[in-house]
């Protein structure tokens, strides 16, 4: 739990009151408890949270990070990769971010704890998404993924998206919004990538790739993914059943999706049977 206080009061603050509050927050151990419109002077306290386990943070939100000290991000990212707690991650990237994106990158890949990653990133150079890409692509904690990218400098990044979803093992749930544009080159890899993917349940473009998307198969894929998780709920009620139950039991065991989906069909159930009575 945390309380969120209104950004435009410590917009206006000056720079001696936030550094005091700052202080304060961090002395009096707070930053598992509030929300704010983060600044250089709060990261030290946000990184010792993110490595306590009294604190509990299990949600981070960093919507600005172009306005942080680069170093002291540097470490709040490599405190977040051995964090147990934090659930949900969301963070707007500008540019590169040179060094600084390689730790964050590393921390994508080792972090076991983020369930929700929901990254915008604007003025990409070309590398960032790229590296960011094969990074989730070996992250095994994250189920849930918005990704919302300002441009696609290039083929390499495309490729990169789609090894991303052709050999990531654990996201099901998955958002894409390109700001811009994608060639029917760029859209045809990007599809490759996503006929590959064995667990994405849940998949969606943004608005303006409707139009494109009808020329491919995007969302192939995401039936056969589907029928395979209805035939594991199936398994789950009726042990019985087939064998290709039985492998979609297998495949999904142990994710997320399946308990829910499982919840959400016994529910249907009861309610039919309830109605027929």
């Amino acid at each position: 739990m945390y309380c969120q206080l209104g950004m435009c009061v410590f917009d206006q603050c000056c720079f001696s009151f936030r550094a005091a509050l700052a202080r304060q927050l961090a002395q009096d151990e707070c930053y598992g408890r509030v929300q704010l419109p983060w600044t250089d002077r709060d990261l030290p306290g946000l990184t010792a949270a993110l490595t306590s386990s009294l604190a509990g943070i299990e949600e981070l939100c960093l919507p600005d990070t172009g306005k942080l000290y680069l170093p002291d991000l540097k470490q709040l990212f490599d405190a977040l990769a051995c964090s147990k707690c934090v659930r949900t991650f969301r963070v707007t990237i500008k540019g590169n971010f040179g060094n600084i994106g390689a730790a964050f990158c590393e921390m994508l890949k080792v972090n076991q704890s983020i369930d929700f990653l929901d990254l915008t990133n604007d003025r990409d150079g070309g590398d960032f998404v790229k590296n960011v890409s094969y990074a989730l692509a070996e992250n095994v904690s994250i189920t849930k993924i918005v990704l919302r990218i300002d441009k696609v400098c290039g083929l390499e990044t495309v490729q990169a998206l789609s090894y991303l979803l052709a050999h990531n093992q654990t996201v099901t749930n998955f958002f894409v919004e390109f700001k811009t544009q994608l060639s029917p080159e760029f859209l045809e890899e990007f599809s490759q990538g996503l006929l590959h993917n064995k667990t994405i349940v849940k998949f969606k473009l943004a608005q303006n790739l409707y139009g494109q998307q009808t020329r491919f198969p995007l969302h192939e894929a995401v039936h056969r993914n589907r029928g395979a998780l209805n035939r594991a709920v199936d398994f789950v009620i009726s042990p019985s059943l087939d064998r290709q139950c039985a492998e979609g039991f297998e495949h999904f065991s142990g994710r997320p999706c399946l308990l829910k989906h499982l919840k959400k069909s016994l529910w249907k159930n009861g309610a039919g049977n309830t109605a027929s009575h």
